[in-house]
């Protein structure tokens, strides 16, 4: 008997339709079964009031899209509501499976005709995505209607995710006026509801993230979110990729011209927003590069589509794109930034194919990301492969070595376009790359740190003004002299610190030269936060403690204070930062733990791994880039792994919020952030031509936290085996990197970290005798203390290099206070860190008998270059006599 059929639905041939329908779906995922059960149950009445639906054996229902059936409409508004709310689901259920059921059998035809390319899946796709979306919209759009009780709906529903998984449906929904936010809450919450009745479980990330305690948000709590938190690429890019649903569509062009316009690219100068937008791209993209799925899995969501994505929301940013759809703006971007096409042609190929492993897999397998790989998923795989085209015994292999080509080829296509476009982009905008170090920013209105005139006198005035109608009683000259000096010689990295203290405290600027003021104020927000028992609320203390404690080392080490030992301040600042923040992260993620599983005895922080600080902030430097880190575990259950790796995450998440990037070299090596003692044994047991900087790191690395026995470990199996005990294999590796540096750096003498005789140079050289002599000590002041306790012969030059050491440094981190992050140093730029270096001593207090008064900075700096030169070569001279090492 044909399945066609119109009008005239009998119950036999309604018990065959969904006989044929279970059939079909019998070879794929279970997840289907539910609604196939539902569709058993309620599928008969909507065919009652409905006969006209067709039954058909390729594509079944409408072909008009859901909002326009006026005769559903009709039937609707007349049935109860409880019937109303059956044949809505009972329809999109019908359409739902239908257009799966379509996908498939796309697929299988075009396997039929052997024409596995990219461009006729990419069209295939894109056919499916259309019409999946659109139900998915027409679907939203009605329940909004039905919910909310009223013609007018006073809120805005928008989707913020792909609208193309059928996993998940990400919702965020905005209201105006305070009354309306009741109806807002209400009508999702019902929306909710149906949605996961009908296979698709709705997400709130938004909302989560944003609101408190709500669903619903309005404009304000954006904009104080995004003020709050401008480098959040993962909020930030939901928001650029949201589009209108239904309700309100006015409000939400508000919405895009009051929260997204200002992550869009307009004024290189003005657009804080944007830049701090793209620096979280880079990290989230970064991050995206090094995951790896577990063992025996692959994930093309994770490698390739979320990179893919990333890439895209980011360069639509600077080209000002607006369109939602992903493959739309790839088009639109080969138009606009033409010289990179190609660039673009690959990423769009590359997308194809990943996109249509993805959705293949999640519509006809299963809606999980991670794919099997092992012989257990091997029948499941021959399948996949067979319906993607691949033919032969071995189509099971020939897809997964297509796509691990794919995967390879994104990430070079990825580096193009974030050094081509995204990196270049940022050069025209941060002053840390501008020709011109001294051009002002000020992103709107709010930020007080403007630059200004210092000599007008009006200009102070126009400030006390200013700050006067922001609520701030400022009645001399004297705080504004304070803000311009600090303007006249305050980088843009200095001031960003700045702005984010002064967002949460706005007397602060009144108290600049009070290194009272902040103590009290530290020592008030760290007793709160100890108080508190709300983790939302201690993480937002946390923050305020870090910018009030970064400021106030900051105004000390530009002179407004003096003090003595700068660095070691900065180190227990730091030290206890992150202490304070892997305790909050760990109590975060045992609250998510008992709340999901009831988990009432979590695994221990300081009993089940060993933290390390490592890199810069391991040896005690001020003002780094990254936080280096090092976590290692031993014989971890899988639910103390997921623990952790949990903590992890946050902790490198709210690192990056206060604009700084967890980083560790093992992980990029092994793959994992919590490494293994026996990991980092395998690692450091070959010998390898890199390794000499993976020792280095363990000799930089200092506990945060971590068990006993395993501190013991480290000492006795790690260090002490792997370091001290090759310290000759390890020297002679660090002497052939420090001579290609020297020769590959010595064009960019002002490159202070890197020029012969730089800072890098010296922590080589330090490195070098430590594992000689088997110091374990990471900060070098310790540690050279330690050395000249011993019986050595190169006392004097040690203490020269201590002291150069201490010279360089300071200038970098005035350097990074009055110009620019950068280690390029500019001296034509230096003068207001000149007048600062002249009075101030590297280690407290005025500089001795003035005596650098007379000398320059530049002149100074290559000086104590060639000096420390001479020092590190007697030292070096001194270990390759000892070690016998041929130069």
């Amino acid at each position: 008997m044909s399945i066609d059929f119109y009008f005239v639905h009998t119950k036999a041939e309604i018990k065959e339709f969904l006989s044929v329908l279970n059939k079909d779906y019998s070879k794929l995922g279970t997840h289907y079964k539910p609604l196939l059960e539902y569709l058993e149950d309620n599928l008969a009445r909507l065919l009652i009031l409905f006969p006209h639906i067709e039954l058909a054996k390729e594509k079944y229902g409408l072909d008009t899209p859901l909002p326009y059936a006026k005769d559903f409409f009709k039937i609707l508004l007349e049935s109860p509501p409880r019937e109303t709310k059956n044949l809505l689901q009972t329809y999109f259920i019908l359409h739902f499976l239908g257009e799966n059921r379509a996908w498939v059998k796309s697929l299988s035809h075009m396997r039929s005709l052997r024409a596995f390319t990219q461009d006729i899946y990419r069209k295939s796709l894109l056919s499916f995505r259309k019409g999946w979306i659109a139900l998915v919209r027409s679907y939203l759009r009605v329940l909004s209607q039905f919910f909310s009780d009223t013609i007018y709906l006073p809120f805005a529903l928008l989707n913020v995710g792909s609208l193309s998984d059928q996993d998940d449906v990400d919702l965020c929904i905005i209201y105006n006026e305070e009354d309306d936010k009741q109806m807002a809450n209400k009508t999702i919450v019902q929306i909710n509801q149906i949605l996961h009745s009908s296979g698709l479980i709705p997400h709130h990330y938004l909302s989560e993230t944003i609101g408190n305690q709500s669903f619903a948000l309005n404009q304000h709590e954006f904009i104080k979110y995004f003020d709050d938190n401008r480098g959040d690429f993962v909020v930030i890019s939901q928001a650029l990729g949201s589009y209108f649903v239904a309700g309100d569509n006015y409000m939400y062009n508000l919405f895009e011209d009051e929260v997204l316009e200002r992550f869009y690219f307009s004024d290189p100068t003005m657009n804080y927003y944007h830049e701090n937008f793209l620096f979280s791209a880079l990290s989230e993209i970064n991050n995206l590069v090094k995951f790896k799925p577990q063992e025996g899995m692959i994930n093309p969501k994770e490698t390739g589509y979320r990179l893919i994505k990333a890439l895209v929301t980011s360069i639509k940013s600077i080209f000002r794109i607006k369109n939602k759809s992903i493959y739309q703006t790839i088009y639109e971007l080969s138009l606009i930034d033409n010289n990179h096409s190609e660039i673009y042609a690959d990423l769009a190929q590359h997308l194809a194919f990943i996109d249509v492993l993805r959705m293949t897999y999640q519509v006809a397998v299963t809606e999980q990301t991670d794919i099997d790989i092992t012989e257990e998923g091997n029948d499941i795989l021959n399948w996949l492969a067979g319906v993607m085209g691949y033919i032969g015994k071995n189509k099971c292999e020939q897809l997964l070595n297509n796509y691990k080509k794919t995967i390879a080829e994104l990430h070079k296509t990825s580096e193009k376009l974030v050094d081509n476009v995204i990196v270049n982009h940022l050069k025209g905008m941060n002053i840390g790359y501008t020709e011109s170090f001294k051009q002002g920013w000020m992103p709107d209105s709010k930020y007080l740190f403007a630059f200004f005139n210092i000599k007008d006198e009006k200009a102070i005035q126009n400030l006390i003004s200013e700050l006067e109608d922001r609520g701030l009683a400022l009645n001399t000259i004297k705080t504004a002299k304070q803000l311009s000096d600090l303007h006249k010689i305050g980088s843009r990295y200095l001031k960003g610190f700045c702005d984010e203290l002064y967002a949460r405290f706005p007397e602060h600027i009144e108290h600049l030269d009070d290194n009272d003021w902040f103590k009290k104020k530290i020592r008030q927000t760290l007793q709160e936060y100890t108080l508190s028992k709300r983790l939302d609320n201690k993480s937002e203390l946390l923050q305020s403690f870090y910018y009030l404690e970064f400021v106030r080392l900051s105004m000390i080490k530009l002179g407004f204070i003096n003090i003595i030992h700068f660095n070691r301040q900065f180190t227990r600042f730091y030290d206890l930062f992150a202490l304070t923040l892997l305790e909050l992260c760990h109590s975060a993620t045992v609250k998510e733990l008992h709340e999901r599983f009831r988990d009432k005895n979590p695994p221990s922080l300081k009993d089940s791994i060993l933290f390390l600080s490592t890199g810069g902030n391991g040896r005690g430097d001020s003002y780094n880039e990254d936080y280096d880190a090092v976590i290692l575990v031993d014989d971890l259950s899988e639910k103390e792994e997921n623990m952790f790796k949990s903590i992890v995450s946050k902790f490198s998440t709210f690192l990056f919020q206060v604009r700084t990037r967890l980083h560790n070299y093992f992980t990029e090596e092994i793959g994992t952030i919590l490494i293994d003692f026996q990991q980092i044994k395998d690692l450091l047991e070959n010998d390898t031509e890199q390794d000499f900087i993976y020792r280095s790191q363990l000799l930089d690395g200092h506990v945060i936290i971590g068990n006993k026995n395993y501190k013991y470990r480290f000492e006795e199996e790690i260090r002490k085996k792997y370091v001290f005990d090759r310290s000759r294999i390890f020297i002679e590796k660090m002497l052939k990197e420090l001579y290609e540096r020297r020769s590959y750096y010595e064009n960019e003498p002002n490159n202070i970290k890197e020029a012969p005789g730089g800072l890098r140079d010296i922590v080589m050289v330090l490195h070098m005798l430590k594992s000689h002599l088997n110091v374990s000590e990471s900060i070098p002041r310790i540690a050279i203390e330690k050395m000249l306790e011993l019986d050595i012969p190169i006392k004097n030059e040690l203490i020269d290099l201590e002291q150069n050491l201490i010279e360089l440094k300071n200038i970098r981190d005035l350097y990074f206070l009055t110009v620019a992050q950068d280690n390029t140093l500019y001296f034509d730029y230096m003068e207001e860190t000149e007048k600062i270096w002249q009075k101030v001593d590297p280690t407290g207090g005025p500089a001795k008998n003035n005596n650098k008064v007379n000398i320059s900075i530049e002149a100074f700096y290559n000086s104590q270059r060639e000096r420390g030169i001479k020092a590190m070569d007697k030292i070096i001279e001194y270990l390759t006599r000892k070690l016998e090492i041929c130069q």
